[in-house]
C-alpha cells in the first residue's frame, strides 16, 4: 500500500483548465499539483520562487526581470523556456472565472508587455507601478506555448507540477507521480486518486472504511462523525455582508457601525456552523500580509448599536432590503435571516430575498443590485487585490459598492509606489485595514476553519493549509 497513490474523498473532484479562476479549494488543489506558477504560496503562505529562480525590479517598480529554474520540465519532457510564459500570460489574461466571469486578472496584465529576453529571462514591463504584482504571478500556472484556450473536449493542459494526469476514472481524477519535476517531494511519488464523494456521510464512511486516507469539507458540527484524526486550521476566505453605499440607509457610517456592533456573530457561528469560524475584524483575514493582528473585532453590543441609530435617525420607519444566495456560502439564507432578526431586535424593519441561482447572483452583485445588504465572500489572498477589486473607488471594480474615501483610495496609491518596498507597504495596508474597519463598508462576519479527517496512512505527514490547497509536495515520506 505504501506505493499505492494516495486517496482522498472530496466533496468536488472538478478538473478545471489550469486558467479558470476559482477560490474553491479542492478545484484549486488538483491544479496545484499538476501545474507550477513563477511564484508560489508556501504553507505560511509566503511567496517563493517555483519555476523562477529569483527575480528583480527595476527602481522605478516597472520592470521586472525573472530568471527562469534551467532544470525545470514539463511532465511531457519539454523544457520550460521564457516563450513558455509569454504565451502563458497571454492565455491567462483572457481565462474565465466562477460564475462566468470573464477576464479576472485582465485588469492587472491588459497594458503589461512580457517578452522573452533569452531562453531563460523573462521580462515584464507595467505601465504603472502595481503593488504585490508577485501575488498576479503567484496566481497564473505556467503551460507550454501553444497550448489553446478552453474548449469543450480540450485535453488537460501539460503541467510542470509534482504530479502528472494519468486518467479520470470512475469519478475519480488520477495523477501519478512526475517524474520530470526534480522537486518534487518523494512522498509524491506514489501519486494522487482525488474521487468526488458530495455526501459529508459517504466521505466520513469512506475513513473509516479504509477506502480513503484524507477527507476534505469536514462541517465543524459534525467533526465526531469521524472515524480518525481531524485537523483544523483557520482560513483565509471571509464571509461578509456588502453595504450598499450608493443610495439608502448604509450611506451613514453611524448605521454601518451600528449594524457591526448589533449582530451576535459569534452566536451565529455556534448555532449554524458548529464553532468553525473565526471573527473577522476587517476586509481580510489574520491571516493576510497586511491585517493589523492588534486592531480587535466589533463587540457585540446592541446597546451601543441602538445609541448610534438613535444619532443617525434611524427607526422602524427605515427599512432594509437584504439579499442572500442560497448556495457559495450555504448558509447565506440563514445569515440573510438572522441579519433580518438582528435589525429588528434593533428597532429596524427588514426584508429578506434569496437568489437562487448563483451565478445570477455573482452578476447582480457585480451589477451593484445588491438591495441595501448582500452576503458574499472575500477569496483573495492579496490585500492588493482586495482593496483595488472590492474597496477602491479610484478602479471602482466589479465587485465595489460604493465606498469612497479619498483617504484610502491616497493610502492605496502610496502602496503601489511603494512596491520595491514590502516593509512600507505592510505599513500602510495595516493603516488602510484600520480606516475600513472604522468606516464599515461591509458587515465583517468571519473566517472559516478549513476541517479535514485524516487516517492512519497520513497521520503525523501532513498538515493542512490556511487556503485548503492540499499539495502533494507537503506530505512528508512515510
Amino acid at each position: 500500500m505504501t506505493n499505492d497513490p494516495i486517496r482522498v474523498a472530496a466533496a468536488t473532484a472538478d478538473l478545471l483548465d489550469p486558467h479558470f479562476t476559482t477560490d474553491q479549494p479542492e478545484r484549486m488543489s488538483l491544479i496545484a499539483n499538476a501545474f507550477d506558477p513563477l511564484l508560489a504560496r508556501d504553507r505560511h503562505l509566503r511567496l517563493v520562487p517555483r519555476l523562477a529562480t529569483g527575480f528583480e525590479v527595476s527602481a522605478d517598480g516597472l520592470t521586472w526581470t525573472i530568471s527562469l529554474r534551467h532544470d525545470a520540465q514539463f511532465a511531457n519532457g519539454k523544457s520550460i523556456e521564457a516563450a513558455d510564459v509569454v504565451a502563458t500570460t497571454q492565455r491567462f489574461r483572457r481565462a474565465g472565472g466562477s460564475f462566468g466571469m470573464p477576464g479576472v486578472y485582465d485588469s492587472y496584465l491588459r497594458d503589461v508587455d512580457v517578452s522573452a529576453v533569452a531562453r531563460d529571462t523573462v521580462r515584464i514591463q507595467l505601465p504603472n507601478p502595481l503593488a504585490d504584482f508577485g501575488d498576479v504571478l503567484a496566481a497564473m500556472p505556467i503551460v507550454p506555448e501553444g497550448t489553446p484556450d478552453e474548449a469543450p473536449g480540450l485535453p488537460y493542459p501539460v503541467g510542470s507540477g509534482p504530479l502528472r494526469l494519468d486518467r479520470r476514472d470512475d469519478g475519480a481524477v488520477v495523477f501519478l507521480g512526475n517524474a520530470s519535476t526534480p522537486v518534487a517531494a518523494p512522498a509524491a511519488s506514489s501519486g494522487l486518486r482525488w474521487r468526488q464523494v458530495a455526501d459529508f456521510a459517504a466521505r466520513a464512511q469512506a475513513l473509516s472504511a479504509g477506502e480513503a486516507d484524507l477527507i476534505t469539507s469536514v462541517p465543524a458540527a459534525e467533526r465526531s462523525r469521524v472515524n480518525g484524526k481531524v485537523l483544523e486550521t483557520p482560513g483565509t476566505l471571509c464571509i461578509i455582508f456588502y453595504f450598499n453605499l450608493f443610495e439608502g440607509p448604509c450611506t451613514d457610517v453611524r448605521v454601518r457601525q451600528a449594524i457591526n456592533l448589533g449582530f451576535d456573530r459569534q452566536a451565529f457561528i455556534a448555532q449554524h456552523l458548529g464553532g468553525g469560524a473565526d471573527l473577522l475584524t476587517g476586509p481580510v483575514s489574520a491571516r493576510h500580509w497586511g491585517a493589523d493582528p492588534d486592531l480587535a473585532p466589533y463587540p457585540y453590543d446592541p446597546a451601543a448599536a441602538k445609541r448610534l441609530l438613535a444619532e443617525a435617525g434611524a427607526g422602524k420607519q427605515t427599512v432594509f432590503k437584504i439579499r442572500a444566495p442560497s448556495s457559495v456560502p450555504s448558509e447565506g439564507p440563514a445569515l440573510a435571516n438572522a441579519l433580518a432578526d438582528s435589525l429588528r431586535g434593533l428597532g429596524l424593519s427588514a426584508t429578506v430575498e434569496i437568489e437562487t441561482d448563483r451565478p445570477a447572483y455573482a452578476h447582480q452583485v457585480r451589477e451593484k443590485n445588491i438591495g441595501d445588504i448582500a452576503v458574499f465572500d472575500s477569496s483573495p489572498l492579496s490585500m492588493y487585490r482586495v482593496c483595488r477589486e472590492k474597496l477602491s473607488a479610484r478602479y471602482a471594480g466589479w465587485w465595489w459598492q460604493g465606498y469612497n474615501n479619498p483617504a484610502f483610495d491616497e493610502g492605496l496609491a502610496a502602496a503601489e509606489h511603494a512596491s520595491r518596498s514590502p516593509d512600507e507597504r505592510e505599513a500602510i495596508y495595516r493603516r488602510l485595514y484600520q480606516l475600513v474597519h472604522d468606516d464599515a463598508p461591509w458587515l465583517f462576519l468571519y473566517v472559516p476553519r478549513h476541517l479535514y479527517g485524516v487516517g492512519p496512512r497520513l497521520t503525523g505527514r501532513w498538515t493542512p493549509r490556511p487556503d485548503g490547497i492540499v499539495d502533494a509536495r507537503e506530505i512528508a515520506p512515510a
